[in-house]
């Protein structure tokens, strides 16, 4: 079944991150007075709007302050550095430990800060509770691996969450963010869909796909080559796409652009070790900023759409689909980890995201059934 282009949903369309100005009026500093009204009472110090016309003020020197205001100046100074540099630690920490510390930080400071609706680029709303009921049962049955997975409703921004922003033996799933990064540069005119090119000894991989058995030299016009990496999952492939768009650290940094916080190309393809991460988080950010068209042109995403509609791999997620279901989803596999993301189309018309990471025992069957019981709940849940 080939993908239908669908139109892109108001209710899911991307967020202006910029705030807009309020209209009110600036805060000026606080009176002596309202100081030590507020050291009294033990509250906090009331600040006043400045007037809308104000008289100009004769600026003191620090000597001809009162020494009990400049006291206070100096401990309201030091409190606010000691902010600001709280601040910075927050953002330079490592990015599996930034959100815990962020949430930690704000809750001291007397509010809260939810991670998971910070890093999921959509508006989410409220966990689903009788399919995170049921998806933790299916999960406690299998102990001997972790398992990661969240699933987001499209049309209400309600989820399901399980170690979702956690970091995870990516496998092949990574070649759907090389993707989205492939056409993003399509859409900049960086990369020509016509352009051929080469296979050279150092970037032929063994393992998944057909384009290693080619000799050397062979040309592929990158189309081709970024649609094999995905269809047939070809590593070869993947390799001279990596190539093409300058190379792990040039793919790594607009991963980084694109707040793929877990996500990293650290080993060619086909990675036996596992070097290569990701979360099933990112991997939803992806196919949301696909859907959306966030960073890509909506020609690029329907190219997209179609191609993970015609990946060969069907054991995973669509195992779990019935009968008229669509999804545009790519797999991953190795001896100690099996993944599937994909995005599903219902015969009654849902629409949702669902990723599912499992790193097993080696070569572990019972991962596979795993993921298909979790994909069967998630769809017996949407196409109610």
């Amino acid at each position: 079944m080939t993908y239908q282009p669908q139109p892109r949903s108001s209710r899911g369309a991307r967020r202006n991150f910029v705030s807009p100005q309020s209209g009110k009026p600036p805060r000026s500093r606080p009176t002596a007075a309202e100081i030590r009204a507020s050291i009294a009472s033990n509250s906090a110090v009331v600040v006043t709007q400045r007037p809308q016309n104000p008289e100009p003020l004769e600026q003191k020197q620090p000597s001809q302050w009162p020494w009990p205001l400049t006291l206070l100046a100096m401990i309201a100074g030091g409190v606010g550095v000691g902010l600001f540099v709280g601040i910075l630690m927050i953002s330079s920490a490592k990015p599996e430990s930034t959100a815990v510390k962020l949430e930690t930080q704000t809750a001291q400071m007397g509010f809260t800060v939810d991670s998971l609706k910070m890093a999921v680029n959509f508006p989410i709303k409220a966990p689903i509770e009788p399919l995170q009921t049921q998806i933790n049962g299916a999960i406690a049955t299998y102990p001997q691996g972790r398992v990661g997975v969240f699933i987001l409703d499209l049309d209400k921004g309600n989820y399901v969450n399980v170690r979702g922003e956690e970091s995870f033996i990516a496998a092949s799933t990574i070649k759907l963010p090389i993707l989205a990064m492939f056409y993003q540069q399509v859409d900049q005119g960086r990369v020509d869909l016509d352009e051929l090119l080469t296979m050279t000894a150092e970037l032929r991989a063994p393992e998944a796909g057909n384009m290693q058995f080619s000799p050397v030299g062979t040309q592929f016009s990158a189309l081709e080559t970024a649609t094999r990496m995905i269809t047939i999952s070809d590593n070869t492939g993947t390799n001279m796409i990596i190539e093409r768009l300058g190379g792990k650290a040039a793919i790594n940094s607009q991963f980084q652009r694109l707040g793929l916080t877990h996500t990293t190309v650290n080993n060619w393809l086909p990675d036996i070790p596992g070097t290569n991460t990701t979360s099933p988080v990112d991997l939803t950010n992806i196919l949301i900023g696909v859907e959306q068209g966030q960073f890509i042109s909506m020609r690029s995403r329907d190219r997209i759409l179609r191609t993970l509609t015609e990946v060969n791999n069907r054991q995973l997620l669509p195992q779990g689909l019935g009968t008229g279901a669509v999804i545009a989803h790519k797999t991953g596999t190795l001896g100690k980890v099996l993944a599937d993301v994909g995005l599903v189309d219902t015969p009654k018309g849902a629409r949702y995201i669902i990723a599912v990471i499992v790193e097993r025992p080696q070569n572990d069957p019972k991962a596979q059934a795993l993921i298909h019981q979790i994909s069967r709940l998630a769809y017996d849940y949407f196409n109610r």
